[in-house]
């Protein structure tokens, strides 16, 4: 009956392309986020001993600072040495909070205000600034622990958004 009265119009082949253009324009878009380039410094299992040591030097004091290896940054280090690369921790905020900062790992250099090293132990982000228990020479790991170090500009601390931006990365 709709038919007839829209043949009667003329309006028809309106009728029918309107039908056709349906599916796309009502086909919603599927945006696929793709991850940008990530420089994998080193992804790979390592071996950390809680009866080592290692000596870390802060770059902007000079002072030498003992760690245990069986820390965020005893996995850090073995990672280091393993794949070749160099960092740098601070010891800026080390009065208050007792935390070795990491500022700079292989050519990627904290930037304030900008790109910056993020640190997460089984996925859950550690930043030692202002908490003691969270700073990478104090967190005791256990076996199957997995240390994930991401540089990204980013204001976010979300592990998948932070992974999501990241431009290096020490797995």
């Amino acid at each position: 009956m709709i038919l007839q009265k829209l043949k009667k119009y003329g309006l028809g082949i309106l009728l029918v392309t309107l039908l056709a253009m349906l599916p796309v324009v009502f086909t919603p878009a599927i945006a696929v986020a793709e991850d940008p380039a990530t420089d994998i410094l080193y992804d790979g299992t390592v071996t950390l001993d809680p009866g080592k040591t290692f000596t870390v030097t802060a770059y902007n004091s000079g002072a030498n600072y003992t760690i245990n290896e069986a820390k965020p940054l005893g996995a850090l280090q073995a990672a280091a040495v393993a794949a070749g690369f160099t960092y740098d921790v601070t010891d800026k905020n080390y009065e208050n909070s007792g935390a070795l900062l990491l500022d700079n790992v292989g050519d990627y250099p904290y930037v304030k205000g900008g790109s910056k090293w993020l640190a997460y132990v089984n996925g859950v982000y550690k930043d030692g600034y202002n908490n003691h228990d969270d700073a990478l020479n104090v967190i005791e790991l256990v076996d199957g622990d997995r240390v994930e170090f991401y540089y990204a500009n980013s204001a976010s601390t979300d592990y998948d958004a932070v992974k999501a931006v990241a431009t290096a990365a020490v797995k």
